[in-house]
């Protein structure tokens, strides 16, 4: 097979073509008078026991205004007195059924052209070229460079690597990239407490762990500041102890909110956030209050010296990069864990150095549709320059309403009153860069940017009306963690989110404790099938296993759909769940290996080649079932999941990753069901031709199962 055929192989289509031009060849030299009237596609037969494929002739016949019933009955008559003198068809047999002509087939042709190209072309099936010659860029993850990874951000990532895979499957080629958001505010404030601090206290976290805890503490003491309090009374309370000037921060000040109410006043929300991170780090808290001691303005200290990072300044250069590669370096040991790499890591700072902020600033402000940010609104105050998006929208004729951008649309704010630029109006910039490389970009952003992510679309369109659509927004939803019911709250600015690291940690352990569960359970049965594992391959496993699980949790709901993700749950091979899918995985292997071991020993002979085996032997309708629903049309759903088309904006493409976990999902119980029916092993040397025949419709199972995997970038391990 050529390469082409290999990236074009669709079997379930080629097969269903072959038993139409059969079918329609008979029956065209049988009565000419059907040749030219088009038939409604062969289909799959409801109920097996009555044939494989089905065919209307209610429609040809009604149009010839002959009788249906007798027409097909005399058909299948001769076709079947054709199909004796010519056995080597696909078609084998035929009945008429109340005007349906219902085709049996020859399975074991079948079955053994779809298992010799399926296993020819091993991991390469499923995949085909449609979309060859077009590139991908896919921005995801673009966590703020201040903190680690959470639960949230672990669904974007998920998405992005799932989606990378997805589109190289159908010809793409795909470029994946990280948006290193390297300025703004909470970079700002980070980088002014990185600055003091990294000399003077030896991180005991995780490199962007800690540095997540400075950006906590820093965001906290600059709000502490501005409600009034001043570093030398908290220094008190923290170096010193002094447990009267700590019972001082606390009481109620004239003008505040009574602590009755369930809402505490902002000021002794932020004290209490305080005193927790101050319990988890001392060291980092103290020094922080010792060098802003006789700053007057934490805020406004970041804000210079994020300034003087904007303006490429050296000295802060070096803060801030430093600061900023080393968060990411952490972050990077968190991707590791689920084998996420990306080509590129593009700094929002650099737009502005290079130029390209100026250069698009000057169109939009060419544009008639740009107020300046020196104009005032009817209070006097300037409200800085922005797009008047809603008239672009208007005079354009773009769609409003329930399928187009929403009426009186929002204007679109791109520089503060001092002149400086936004952060949306850098996503501008970067997407423009982007379009330039690639003929489709997609971000992948949580549906909470819906908003901005159409203003900078639009924003694209007004700066040139012509040019072909190529942003998309991914828009999923949020991801909450539950235990024990209960939602769990998080905050980044606070230091309270739940961290990727751990989350990590604790599905391993959860796995890992299922896993001696079950061990125990069939140690208990079964003595001599239970699994053995040393501590180190638990643990091995257990992160495998996890990594998996975590894949799955946050791939198999549909992207709008908000996730609640429960550990045990997730954990739990009895759930439809990760452990549950890679434990039927699993079995393939562990079926290969005790075969392999049985013709080691002298049990089983070798496995002879594909060309002597009997695959008439594959006789149980659950193995033409699993043929038909899976094998077969799976190149057809990895290009129907991966080439959704591109509606007109604003609507955007829906990529149903959901579609091929529920596929793996199916399979294995389906499987599962046929594994506890079908026994493929046996010593028996009257049942080895069958034992062979199953053991490569096993291998083609497998390959399909692997290869959807793979896509959903998850690996089963050798044994669970």
């Amino acid at each position: 097979m050529s390469e082409a055929a290999v990236l074009n192989f669709f079997p379930q289509d080629r097969i269903l073509e072959q038993i139409t031009n059969e079918f329609v060849a008979f029956l065209t030299n049988h009565d000419p008078e059907m040749a030219g009237i088009r038939l409604p596609p062969i289909a799959k037969t409801r109920d097996s026991s009555n044939g494989d494929f089905t065919v209307i002739l209610k429609g040809a016949c009604a149009r010839r205004k002959i009788d249906v019933v007798k027409y097909s009955n005399e058909l299948t008559e001769a076709l079947n007195a054709f199909l004796k003198e010519n056995p080597k068809s696909y078609l084998r047999d035929s009945n008429a059924m109340n005007g349906y002509v219902n085709l049996f087939v020859n399975r074991s042709s079948i079955f053994e052209d779809t298992i010799k190209t399926v296993l020819g072309l091993g991991e390469k099936y499923g995949s085909s070229d449609k979309m060859a010659g077009q590139k991908v860029i896919i921005e995801h993850t673009s966590s703020n460079p201040n903190g680690p990874l959470h639960i949230g951000n672990l669904r974007n990532v998920m998405l992005g690597a799932h989606l990378s895979k997805l589109f190289e499957a159908v010809g793409y080629e795909v470029k994946q990239h990280f948006f290193v958001n390297d300025l703004g505010a909470q970079i700002g404030l980070t980088a002014l407490g990185y600055s003091r601090i990294y000399s003077k206290v030896e991180p005991k976290l995780k490199i962007d762990q800690w540095i997540g805890m400075i950006y906590a503490c820093m965001n906290t003491l600059s709000e502490l500041q501005i409600l009034g309090h001043t570093m030398g009374e908290l220094l008190d309370v923290y170096e010193n102890g002094s447990i009267l000037a700590k019972s001082n921060l606390f009481p109620l000040r004239e003008g505040e909110s009574d602590p009755s109410e369930k809402k505490l006043n902002p000021r002794r929300d932020y004290l209490k956030t305080f005193d927790s991170l101050y319990e988890r780090q001392p060291d980092l808290c103290v020094v922080l209050l010792r060098e802003f001691l006789t700053l007057p303005s934490i805020k406004k200290a970041s804000a210079e010296l994020n300034l003087q990072y904007e303006r490429n300044e050296a000295s802060a250069v070096k803060i801030f990069r430093a600061m900023v590669v080393n968060c990411l370096s952490g972050v990077q040991q968190t991707l590791d864990t689920y084998n996420v790499r990306h080509d590129s890591f593009d700094f929002e700072s650099e737009l502005g150095w290079e130029g390209s902020n100026d250069r698009v600033m000057e169109r939009l402000k060419a544009s008639p549709y740009f107020v300046p940010e020196t104009q005032k609104n009817e209070k006097g105050v300037p409200e800085g320059g922005h797009i008047l998006t809603a008239n672009f929208i208007r005079d354009a004729k773009l769609p409003t309403g329930k399928k187009g951008y929403q009426k009186n649309f929002p204007n679109f704010y791109v520089l503060r009153p001092d002149g400086s630029t936004l952060y949306t109006f850098r996503d501008v910039v970067y997407s423009l860069k982007k379009c330039a490389q690639a003929d489709h970009v997609f971000n992948i952003i949580a549906s909470e940017q819906n908003l901005p992510q159409e203003k900078v679309a639009l924003t694209m369109a007004l700066l040139d009306p012509k040019a072909p659509r190529k942003l998309y927004h991914l828009s999923y939803e949020l991801v909450k963690l539950s235990e024990d019911g209960k939602e769990v709250k998080m905050s980044g600015r606070r230091g309270r989110y739940v961290l990727a690291d751990d989350l990590y940690v604790e599905l391993r352990d959860a796995v890992i404790f299922y896993m001696k569960q079950k061990m125990e359970k069939t140690q208990q049965e079964n003595p001599d099938k239970a699994p053995k594992f040393t501590e180190e391959e638990l643990l091995a496993t257990g992160g495998e296993v996890a990594t998996a699980s975590m894949k799955y949790a946050l791939l198999s709901t549909p992207c709008r759909h908000e996730i609640k993700f429960d550990i045990q749950k997730v954990a739990n091979p009895d759930e439809v769940s990760g452990p549950f899918l890679l434990y039927n995985a699993v079995r393939f292997k562990s079926l290969f290996r005790k075969f392999d071991a049985g013709v080691a020993s002298g049990e089983y002979p070798p496995l002879p080649p594909l060309e002597e085996i009997d695959f008439s032997l594959l006789n149980e309708q659950s193995e033409w079932n699993l043929l038909l629903e899976f094998i077969l049309p799976f190149p057809n759903l990895i290009a129907q999941i991966g080439c959704p088309g591109f509606p007109a904006a604003p609507q955007l493409p829906e990529f149903a990753t959901n579609k091929l976990c529920d596929f793996c999902m199916v399979l294995v119980n389906k499987f599962s069901s046929y594994f506890k029916h079908v026994y493929v092993l046996s010593p028996d040397k009257e049942k080895f031709p069958a034992m062979f025949a199953r053991i490569y419709f096993y291998k083609t199972l497998q390959t399909v199962l692997d290869n959807a995997l793979d896509i959903l970038t998850m690996k089963p391990p050798q044994r669970m």
